[in-house]
């Protein structure tokens, strides 16, 4: 069963697989509402945006830290990636806009949205072990 909202009578709406088109209709419907949800929300913001928080200032900090030789290789081409994503996704002739019922606009705010959401609210500095445990300072 798909069960799926209809805008014009504001009330939900069940599909079974014995309903032929509507059936159809009603998978395509719920696989791009899943594909956007994954790609913009997801994968845009969840991934891509949230890792460039971090890229961008440990390219500039912590270039002759060894620490940079182990992390370089896992964030490189970071923020040109993104770059591009972002034309895709939102941009001039954007994917998303131009073949799903999102605008550019709606797309920015999902992607705003979800980034939004992940904080380090919990999160605290660990405490100091000893007077040689410098990381911790």
């Amino acid at each position: 069963r798909v069960r799926g909202a209809n805008a014009c009578l504001g009330k939900p709406v069940v599909y079974k697989p014995t309903d032929g088109d509507n059936w159809d209709k009603a998978k395509r419907v719920w696989r791009m509402n899943y594909f956007l949800f994954g790609e913009v929300v997801t994968h845009l913001g969840g991934t891509h945006l949230n890792i460039e928080q971090y890229v961008v200032p440990m390219m500039r900090n912590v270039r002759r830290n060894p620490i940079f030789n182990l992390l370089f290789p896992h964030t490189y081409g970071t923020v040109s990636i993104n770059e591009g994503a972002d034309n895709l996704l939102t941009g001039g002739m954007a994917l998303v806009p131009l073949g799903s019922a999102l605008s550019k606009l709606s797309v920015a705010t999902a992607a705003k949205a979800s980034f939004g959401a992940m904080n380090w609210a919990d999160w605290s500095p660990r405490k100091q072990m000893n007077e040689n445990h410098y990381f911790a300072k």
